[in-house]
């Protein structure tokens, strides 16, 4: 059974009898940590990181996945027997001002900055050459493996140019939001929304004619305030599209405080991450796109994934039973996100398995419970964007349900709720 509120103020919230801890509880703890399959090395740097620059785990977590899926790139896909599906997907680090979301981003991109170096070098060079020849041959393009907020036309044409994959580093997602439309009136959108599904992109370049990218891989990674998703996310076209479940939000409920840390981290400190990556990038490096290869599903990392697929499919059909297709669409995505988490998941075991292989029973139920902090996220973001950015404590939505329903007596709301009644006594009582 399923309580529905009445409220004007929770609208758009679902109560369960059970009350749905991921929906109304603030979860303190983002992504199941201690089941981590990192490597010793980079467990430790991690954790050295987490306490010299006073941020949460999960914020170095989440830029770990979207770097590796750059370096990934198109290169790899896991076939799960229906679909291929490529580590595309698109991070976003939520938390107010001051809480360090952009330090341990900034750390774990800086290999990616450095390959752009090199690239960029590599490119002065053969454009020399191909002047000094008098022009001939196709003329040289810069290589990238990271590109920042510019242009949609300068963005396509990297995608073009690399076709391994980008990852596309907004340092504040309002800019990345302020500049979708700004050039195309609306269009913008719609390529952002066939980019996350993988889908070829067609664009007009002035006096150049029709460009085709085939199968385009740019991640996203970006950070924000709070305020931001409520103010700037609230649109029909960002929630009717699709556009915010396709997000991957790193949200934790609370952060830890700040406190001065005599711990350093520097480079050297940074490389067994750039150790890591470089040895990716070396195994992959003689596969081409068109060829990329092919991870599979093990029997028990198929069963396990089955379950959970089931299990968000059942959260789908109660989203679509009270006509919610921002919730429905949050745990459809979510069956779509968790294969693709699961080969970044695997490919950043490769330390300890070799590389290729199949998807395993412990990847999956990292990826399971990993995407099961990415729902909470997301759930926030619902809230914060439904609500206009006010926060719901648990007890605030017991007394609002409480009040949608004047008829029901203490005893059978603590019934209901799975409390005592000296429970909700107490509670109602409190200021």
């Amino acid at each position: 059974m399923t309580l529905y509120i009445k409220s004007e103020a929770l609208a758009n919230v679902i109560v369960p009898t059970a009350l749905d801890a991921k929906m109304l509880d603030a979860n303190n703890k983002l992504m199941q940590y201690e089941y981590s399959l990192l490597d010793k090395d980079l467990d430790d740097m991690v954790n050295n990181m987490a306490v010299a620059l006073q941020c949460p785990k999960d914020f170095i977590l989440t830029s770990m996945f979207a770097t590796l899926s750059a370096v990934i790139g198109a290169r790899v896909k896991l076939w799960d027997g229906k679909h291929d599906n490529y580590p595309l997907l698109w991070f976003c680090i939520v938390a107010p001002s001051g809480s360090n979301k952009s330090g341990p981003l900034k750390q774990i991109i800086k290999p990616l900055r450095r390959i752009n170096r090199q690239l960029y070098d590599k490119y002065k060079q053969e454009l020399s050459d191909w002047e000094l020849n008098g022009n001939t041959g196709p003329k040289p393009v810069p290589g990238a493996v990271i590109i920042n907020d510019t242009t949609p036309e300068s963005r396509y044409l990297a995608m073009a140019n690399n076709p391994n994959g980008l990852l596309w580093h907004s340092d504040e997602l309002s800019t990345l939001l302020d500049n979708m439309g700004r050039y195309s009136k609306g269009g913008e959108l719609n390529q952002m929304l066939s980019l996350w599904d993988f889908d070829d992109i067609s664009i007009d370049r002035k006096g150049e004619g029709r460009l085709l990218i085939q199968h385009p891989f740019c991640g996203i990674v970006a950070t924000t305030q709070p305020g931001v998703l409520a103010s700037r996310m609230n649109g029909p076209d960002f929630i009717d599209s699709g556009f915010v479940p396709r997000w991957l939000f790193c949200y934790p409920a609370e952060l830890p405080k700040r406190y001065y840390s005599d711990r350093n981290f520097s480079d050297e400190d940074l490389k067994p991450w750039e150790k890591f990556l470089a040895g990716i990038n070396d195994k992959l490096a003689d596969i081409d796109t068109d060829s990329p290869m092919i991870v599979g599903v093990n029997n028990s990392a198929r069963e396990l994934y089955a379950d959970y697929f089931n299990e968000l499919q059942d959260k789908v059909e109660e989203a679509n039973g009270i006509k919610d297709e921002y919730l429905s669409a949050i745990y459809s995505k979510a069956q779509i996100q968790t294969l693709r988490l699961a080969l970044i998941i695997h490919v950043l075991r490769w330390n300890d398995i070799p590389a290729g292989m199949t998807v395993d029973d412990a990847s999956m139920a990292f990826a399971k419970e990993t995407m099961e902090g990415f729902i909470n996220s997301a759930l926030r973001v619902k809230q914060d964007i439904e609500s206009g950015g006010k926060h719901w404590t648990k007890k605030d939505l017991y007394r609002e349900l409480y009040a949608a329903y004047p008829n029901m007596n203490q005893s059978a709301f603590a019934e209901c709720i799975g409390k005592s009644q000296p429970y909700v006594n107490k509670m109602f009582h409190q200021r």
